[in-house]
């Protein structure tokens, strides 16, 4: 018993401070409960303490492949909000069509904003700022409410990881003869600002184009409105 003890002393000096955690974690308590070394939802048993990390990475390793390899069928919508360089970060388009005007006429008005750098603006340059806004966007039927509400619609915090509100688009392969024959749209989804890129796990030879609707409507602005394949390669 001491000499297990001591084993168990020496491969804990020897694990780094997560596989340190992780062994904490699988320890029984008073209670009873896993032995040390097990594995939840029935993951194999690694066997012994000295080999904690390595097993813990062989699992990750396990589970990030399978995450990569979707099942057959599974719809993949990749990217799909990248902003024109020339709007630091701001989706315009989206913005612009809400507003019901063209994208120039609002990156002009905007141009003339001075926005706060670190922080939130002062009351006065607040009122400045919506002031250089309105001048430009009023003779375009905008109005101070409106503006208000798609200003507040898609602020975001990009700083903070943070992405402008959205829905992803739902999807369904429709397949015929284990042929991909088209998709269904289920949920156009919304917030979309650059062409998504559109694939069905299991027919990678098939290639799809999609087409975006942007309107006054915050609730679907944005939105996927066509999913067609544009071809068919031959696989090598």
């Amino acid at each position: 018993m001491k000499r297990y003890l001591i084993g168990i002393g020496i491969a804990l000096l020897g694990c780094s401070a997560t596989a340190i955690a992780w062994n904490q974690l699988d320890r029984p308590d008073e209670r009873g409960g896993r032995m040390h070394g097990e594995r939840q939802h029935g993951k194999r048993n690694c066997g012994c303490l000295s080999q904690d990390i390595r097993c813990e990475e062989e699992q990750t390793n396990q589970e990030e492949s399978e995450m990569a390899s979707p099942s057959k069928g599974t719809v993949i919508i990749e990217s799909g909000f990248d902003t024109d360089p020339r709007d630091g970060g701001r989706p315009v388009k989206l913005i612009a069509a809400a507003l019901g005007v063209d994208e120039e006429v609002f990156r002009d008005a905007f141009s003339n904003v001075r926005p706060a750098r670190g922080g939130h603006p002062t009351a006065q340059r607040a009122r400045a700022n919506k002031e250089v806004l309105m001048n430009a966007l009023e003779p375009h039927g905008v109005t101070n409410d409106r503006l208000d509400e798609v200003s507040n619609w898609y602020r975001y915090r990009p700083e903070s990881g943070e992405l402008w509100q959205h829905r992803e688009a739902k999807l369904t392969p429709v397949i015929e003869n284990e042929e991909l024959a088209g998709i269904r749209i289920d949920d156009g989804g919304a917030g979309y600002l650059s062409t998504p890129e559109i694939r069905v796990a299991g027919f990678d030879n098939v290639r799809l184009q999609c087409e975006l609707d942007f309107s006054k409507d915050l609730e679907t602005n944005g939105q996927i409105t066509s999913v067609t394949i544009v071809e068919n390669e031959e696989s090598p």
